[in-house]
């Protein structure tokens, strides 16, 4: 039957049926479970459905991760469901996670088996399929330790493919600081359609190693976000002091690299005191120490401006 309707008028049909008839679609025959897999189906499934946000949660239990994941909307939080996790999660000893984008999970840290090599694994909860990825680790090189790195995962929006990017984290006491301020950074992209990691040469405008990239990131359209702050050497010595804090932007589309630097009133804040979330689609900075919420206008690199910002009331 199916037969006599053209593949792409399928395709059409199979958009508009929810994510638990897809799974079972995909028994059918080898071109639907190939379709239904493939990024670009899965993209235009996403945006055609009218879907309800939800909220994946991860928590520790002891040392133990669990995750749970709650719908995001007026019944929060009575509908929720524990996800069904697939082998290559389970192997994880503790797992950390990288970020979420177009229905898809990134999470990382080290397998058990596998002389405990690290790994990254990218997981479709909706069809219950994962990857796990090997991470290129010099075990004689301080700079690729896991636990010392900082990931980042996106889809581009123009290939439809999943990227995940690797930026391992400076050894101050092994290095001098001269090398640290003039040696651009070995950071690693892992593209899904070709199975492989690169290093992205300097023609990417790849960070230097005077730039110190924190665990706090998010994805906002075609780009990556990162938290960071300039390093600055003390009197030529083997050790450096924290400068400026600053935002560190990827473009998917391109794999360029751009150092956005922010208001003096931003700038100055110990590393500790600030993060950066999203709101609306745009990026936007939550300052800690005065409660204040920054946004950046219209997309705009380099332009901040202050939302509001709450003052506590003192009680006498």
């Amino acid at each position: 039957m199916s037969g006599e309707i053209c593949f792409h008028v399928q395709e059409e049909i199979m958009r508009r049926h929810p994510v638990k008839s897809l799974v079972q679609f995909r028994c059918v025959c080898k071109a639907w479970r190939c379709l239904i897999d493939s990024t670009r189906f899965i993209v235009a499934h996403t945006v055609s459905q009218d879907q309800r946000q939800h909220l994946f949660v991860r928590y520790l239990v002891g040392r133990k991760p669990h995750f749970v994941c709650i719908v995001d909307d007026d019944t929060f939080p009575r509908q929720r469901f524990v996800p069904t996790f697939p082998p290559s999660i389970k192997l994880l000893t503790r797992s950390r996670m990288v970020g979420s984008c177009n229905g898809l999970v990134c999470l990382y840290w080290y397998y058990e088996s596998h002389s405990g090599e690290p790994m990254v694994v990218l997981w479709n909860p909706s069809i219950r399929k994962s990857i796990a990825i090997v991470v290129p680790v010099n075990p004689f090189d301080m700079y690729d330790w896991m636990d010392e790195s900082t990931f980042g995962f996106g889809v581009c929006h123009v290939t439809n493919d999943p990227k995940i990017m690797m930026i391992p984290e400076l050894c101050q006491l092994d290095e001098k600081i001269n090398n640290i301020n003039n040696d651009p950074r070995k950071i690693m992209v892992y593209t899904l359609s070709s199975g492989k990691w690169k290093r992205l040469s300097t023609s990417s405008n790849v960070p230097s190693k005077s730039v110190q990239v924190r665990q706090d990131v998010q994805v906002i359209d075609r780009f990556i976000y990162w938290s960071g702050v300039h390093l600055m050497d003390e009197d030529g010595s083997s050790w450096s002091r924290l400068t400026s804090n600053l935002i560190l932007s990827f473009d998917m589309t391109n794999d360029t690299f751009e150092v956005i630097d922010l208001p003096d009133s931003l700038a100055l804040l110990l590393p500790t005191r600030m993060s950066i979330s999203k709101l609306r689609e745009s990026l936007v900075i939550f300052e800690m120490c005065s409660v204040s919420l920054w946004m950046m206008e219209n997309g705009v690199q380099k332009s901040f401006t202050k939302l509001f910002t709450i003052t506590a009331q003192a009680h006498l």
